[in-house]
């Protein structure tokens, strides 16, 4: 992690052992490794998210879902898909679905490798999630407003 951010975090008496310790240098991997990407640096770029998620699943389940921003391994299996790896993206989905579970922009990736990879099983069980959200939240939900419907 950044030495200027670690020495702020311990002024602030923030406990190295504490989550949220960890959480910034999470969201900074996850925006190095994006920048890496965007820079023509791929292998960086993707090792860089890759350790965010590997950080994001280390946390620690007391401490509830992520108060990331960007779930990292739904950012890891985005990404993923852009470098036409389906398989691979579609693990990092599941993953950001245990974390946390139900959200729709990782249940979005879940669908598009589901469609990538020929999976009608997984197709079926993403559409019927998202169609359960978008039921119980409402009609002006963007989740219900959203172009496919779901």
């Amino acid at each position: 992690m950044n030495r200027k951010l670690t020495a702020s975090m311990k002024k602030f008496a923030l406990p190295e052992a504490h989550p949220a310790y960890h959480v910034l240098g999470i969201e900074l991997d996850e925006l190095r490794g994006l920048v890496l990407l965007k820079g023509g640096k791929s292998e960086e770029g993707l090792a860089k998210i890759e350790s965010a998620a590997r950080g994001e699943k280390s946390l620690p389940e007391d401490f509830g879902p992520p108060s990331l921003h960007k779930p990292a391994n739904e950012l890891l299996g985005e990404v993923l898909l852009e470098r036409k790896e389906p398989q691979k993206a579609r693990a990092a989905f599941e993953q950001a679905q245990e974390i946390a579970p139900g959200r729709v922009q990782s249940l979005r990736g879940l669908a598009q490798c589901a469609t990538l990879l020929s999976d009608s099983e997984l197709a079926m069980s993403v559409s019927a999630r998202l169609k359960s959200i978008a039921a119980s939240a409402g009609s002006d939900s963007p989740v219900q407003n959203s172009e496919d419907g779901l």
